[in-house]
């Protein structure tokens, strides 16, 4: 029979049908299986749910057992995941389920019992597995295979540690530092500083977790272009004194505002701010000696729309 023939007869034979590529998922007695374009089957037809290609790597299918276990496939019928999950994808929050998008190459995996990890498609395998009690931090807030430190926790004896690792699942700075959290990091430079979290105050450590800042803020936010915003709370979280510090914890500006905007930006060799005073609602821009400009007093138009991401001490993200 020829090829065209078959894949005829396979169609007509079928109670659901879609071609993906050259791929077809072929439904037959409330079962799924995969097709090749020659019409030979290329996964056996145990599935009770074959997905859509994902969006960004469409040779990638999820499959979902007979025991509701989920697991990743390639075009050629192979397995990929080591075991059947309980979830695979990013956890979507507005619709309380899980998508089939990745995250630059990163998908979450998550089992009740093992906790969660990631799933790396340019590699093809777990780089974070599972196991008791880990649980690692919202895709959509990592950068996948552009990440040079990846955030992972545990509860260990009743305490929340967090380890980073590197995008091939090894550690950078293990849960024994005592870390519980860390920032983004975004560069591999032993220079760079990285936010992170101890004892409930923020400091800043390097890629081999030696404390360059120490931990003693209870409000901070990454290093960009070598500022980072970071400050003291209250008694409550509406109790702020923030401020701007370079690299060493040299103080840039004061710690005397409510809330910064933005980011930090130098012009002409100062720093500025778009803030609020403490005990003012009112948003200005301020020069790091305290003076106040309007925006068109300003040389350069800096961007000061967005706010700006920071961290706080009880935050939690396990």
């Amino acid at each position: 029979m020829s090829k065209t023939k078959l894949i005829k007869k396979l169609l007509q034979e079928s109670e659901f049908h879609l071609k993906c590529g050259d791929v077809y998922i072929i439904e037959k007695t409330g079962l799924y299986s995969l097709y090749n374009a020659d019409g030979i089957k290329i996964l056996p037809d145990d599935y009770k749910q074959i997905y859509r290609p994902f969006k960004d790597f469409p040779n990638h299918f999820k499959l979902v057992d007979i025991d509701d276990k989920v697991w990743i496939a390639d075009g050629m019928g192979k397995i990929l995941t080591s075991r059947g999950y309980h979830a695979i994808g990013i956890s979507c929050h507005y619709y309380d389920r899980f998508t089939n998008e990745t995250w630059n190459g990163f998908i979450e995996i998550d089992d009740d019992k093992d906790g969660s990890g990631y799933f790396d498609f340019t590699t093809e395998k777990e780089v974070i597995v599972p196991i008791p009690g880990q649980r690692v931090r919202d895709i959509n807030e990592i950068k996948g295979i552009y990440s040079y430190g990846i955030p992972v926790f545990q509860n260990i004896d009743g305490k929340n540690r967090c380890k980073l690792v590197n995008s091939k699942g090894d550690d950078l700075i293990p849960y024994e530092r005592g870390f519980e959290d860390f920032g983004e990091v975004f560069s591999p430079d032993e220079e760079y500083l990285i936010l992170a979290l101890k004892g409930e105050k923020w400091g800043y450590v390097n890629i081999d977790g030696v404390e360059k800042i120490p931990c003693k803020y209870d409000v901070a936010s990454d290093f960009v272009d070598k500022m980072a915003i970071v400050g003291y709370v209250g008694q409550s979280l509406y109790e702020l004194r923030l401020g701007v510090i370079g690299h060493h914890d040299k103080v840039l500006v004061p710690m005397c505002y409510q809330e910064i905007l933005g980011r930090p930006f130098i012009i002409d060799g100062r720093v500025f701010v778009y803030a609020s005073r403490i005990g003012d609602d009112e948003y200005h821009i301020y020069r790091d000696d305290g003076v106040m400009f309007e925006l068109d007093e300003l040389p350069e138009n800096p961007h000061i729309i967005h706010r700006h991401y920071w961290h706080y001490k009880n935050w939690s993200r396990l």
